[in-house]
């Protein structure tokens, strides 16, 4: 009988001990996030963030900051929104508006949203074949802004070096990039970032036949093309002195080269009386049109869409004084008419890039010759040689001056042994040898100061 009492009295223990037992095992947290949000004349998507509990979003300018309709609000399962969503029907978004999250049991999470005017990303690109200036805005900035860079195909990118700032505008020089090639660029300022910018670099080109080995004989007159068809690039004023006889001031030389070797070549120009007219040996990338009486029209340039940074070649030049002095009467003159004679003549190497409709059509007996002050001359660089090379070939080196961020059209390469023969002034017998030119890419541009 004791012995029942007794287990009896146990059991009831335990169950009144177990009813004592505290719960104290914890609820789980249940964040409190926002998950989509949309208003009314909104641009691109709500940026979201979970961790920082922001929303921020882009509107058109035409939209009220204060009397912004909702369109969209959406939130973790479980959450509550406070201020309820029926009263958020319309927000004054003039300043960040708070909203707090509520999960089970009692967990709080303070939101805000926030809301700017969209400014659309103005860009600009202008790539050169080894460099590019880029320029982005941005439309707010905080940190320090810089620019990022990368080979399209590079999973790598770069910091820009040379970075300017102006008011909300970031630009750089991006350099050491490679021709024909896509990049991609953008800004950044602090932790926020610009769209990223494709573009493509220049070709870094070079004219047919500039090493001058090149020749065909159609007639009487050397041309140094390969041919005079598909590979019709440059031209002289053969045509015009061959008129009669066969004095070719223009001819390919075999002898004389800067660089020797199977098949090369070089471009001799030699200043000759031809009847009674002076023609100045020349080479020049165009094509010459027809004798115009004593003078001649000839069509400088031929088409070109990149933008070299220098001329660079070999050349040989033996002047003598001038002798021959016959310029066109009410001219004006590049030099004194009545002084010239006795001085030394004068070669030229001279670039033109240039945004010319078409090749500039020079007329020696109507008066019209190139201008380098023409507006649509882009960029120039010229040598003049009155010493000469004491029979020797010269290395050069010719910058190309830019004017403007243009890009170019028509390129025109001259090489003449009598820098006045336009004008019917040189020395007879001044001697001239041009090889082995060529475009260089590779650097910044010289700027005309």
């Amino acid at each position: 009988m004791n012995r029942y009492i007794t287990i009896a009295s146990l059991s009831c223990c335990l169950i009144l001990a177990a009813g004592c037992i505290k719960n104290d095992i914890p609820y789980p947290h249940r964040l409190g996030k926002i998950t989509a949000f949309e208003v009314q004349g909104q641009i691109g998507s709500a940026v979201i963030d979970s961790l920082a509990r922001t929303v921020a979003v882009s509107v058109s300018d035409t939209v009220d900051l204060s009397d912004v309709r909702l369109l969209r609000l959406e939130v973790s399962e479980g959450t509550t929104v406070s201020p309820a969503p029926d009263s958020l029907s319309v927000l004054d978004l003039t300043a960040p508006l708070e909203l707090v999250l509520s999960t089970y049991p009692g967990q709080t999470y303070l939101w805000k949203v926030t809301a700017e005017y969209f400014v659309e990303q103005a860009s600009e690109v202008d790539a050169w074949a080894t460099l590019a200036y880029v320029r982005e805005t941005l439309p707010s900035m905080s940190g320090t802004p810089g620019i990022r860079w990368r080979r399209a195909d590079a999973d790598q990118w770069q910091e820009s070096t040379d970075v300017t700032v102006d008011g909300d505008s970031v630009s750089a020089v991006l350099t050491g990039l490679d021709p024909a090639t896509e990049y991609i660029f953008k800004v950044y300022a602090g932790d926020k970032e610009g769209n990223e910018i494709v573009f493509t670099t220049e070709e870094a080109r070079q004219m047919p036949n500039m090493s001058f080995d090149e020749w065909v004989k159609d007639g009487k007159s050397w041309f140094a093309n390969a041919d005079l068809e598909d590979n019709y690039w440059w031209d002289s004023g053969n045509i015009g002195a061959n008129l009669i006889g066969e004095a070719n001031p223009t001819s390919p030389e075999e002898s004389f080269l800067a660089v020797s070797g199977e098949g090369k070549r070089a471009a001799r120009m030699e200043t000759v009386k031809v009847i009674i007219a002076m023609a100045g040996g020349n080479i020049f990338s165009g094509s010459f049109g027809s004798v115009q009486g004593l003078g001649a029209e000839v069509f400088f340039g031929r088409p070109f869409e990149t933008r070299p940074l220098r001329l660079t070649g070999w050349y040989s030049y033996e002047p003598v004084p001038i002798d021959n002095v016959n310029p066109p009467k009410d001219v004006e003159l590049p030099f004194d008419r009545n002084t010239i004679a006795g001085r030394m003549d004068r070669c030229r190497i001279f670039v033109y890039v240039t945004a010319w409709d078409g090749p500039f059509r020079v007329n020696t007996t109507e008066h019209v010759y190139l201008d380098i002050n023409d507006p649509d001359v882009i960029g120039y660089g010229e040598l003049i040689d009155s010493v000469g090379t004491g029979g020797q070939y010269r290395q050069f080196s010719i910058d190309i001056k830019y004017r403007d961020h243009r890009k170019p059209t028509y390129c025109a390469v001259v090489a003449v042994a009598s820098q006045y023969a336009d004008f019917f002034t040189g020395g007879i017998g001044s001697l001239m040898y041009a090889d082995e030119f060529a475009f260089e890419y590779d650097g910044v541009p010289v700027w005309e100061e």
